[in-house]
């Protein structure tokens, strides 16, 4: 633990805008202090499901205040999601609009170039391995900010410009990926560029 600069919560070689505390019942008495400096200097600390009863495995009010601090979304997929939304970097759907959380992404930030890379999780991977067939979803995936994409083909090491526009302040990308395809984009920081309208 490296301490709370502003708004973030530092943890190793990582730095967090927002925690999430799920369906715990104690608290270490020293996690309770450190989630309550974050939240003092602007942190985002959420809460699901009931209070911690206990701290230090004993029956305490010493987390109260930061319970009550604190986000408390309903303790559901939705409510979660729409809490963490500010801080959302990217969101994939399908062409029909639905929410395509089959798939999973790793975000590296490398001076001021952005590294994303997508695939599929593990459980999905395996199910369609198992189905024996490689059908295919057109994807819109929407990165935030204003940013020019390019996909590196991890195979042939080849690179080529994807189909995107600029929709709300937003990098909307759109791309056809198969059951077994990953997904390697490099974004790069676009400047001085009209957005298209909202839509």
């Amino acid at each position: 633990y490296r301490g709370s600069k502003g708004a973030r919560l530092g943890v190793g070689k990582m730095n967090y805008s927002a925690v999430v505390v799920a369906g715990m019942d104690t608290l270490r008495s020293s996690t309770v202090e450190i989630l309550e400096d974050f939240k003092r200097n602007g942190g985002k600390v959420v809460f699901l499901g009931e209070k911690p009863r206990c701290v230090d495995a004993v029956l305490s009010d010493r987390a109260d205040a930061l319970y009550a601090a604190a986000s408390k979304p309903a303790f559901t997929e939705t409510g979660l999601l729409d809490e963490l939304k500010p801080f959302r970097d990217i969101e994939i759907r399908k062409d029909n609009g639905e929410k395509a959380d089959e798939y999973i992404y790793r975000k590296r930030i490398d001076g001021k170039t952005e590294w994303i890379f997508i695939a599929r999780g593990k459980k999905h991977a395996m199910k369609a391995r198992d189905e024996g067939h490689n059908s295919c979803n057109n994807l819109f995936i929407t990165v935030k900010g204003i940013k020019k994409p390019v996909v590196y083909d991890t195979l042939s090491g080849k690179t080529e410009q994807p189909e995107y526009r600029y929709v709300c302040g937003n990098t909307e990308i759109k791309r056809k990926l198969y059951r077994f395809d990953s997904l390697l984009l490099r974004l790069d920081d676009v400047s001085e560029l009209e957005e298209t309208a909202c839509v």
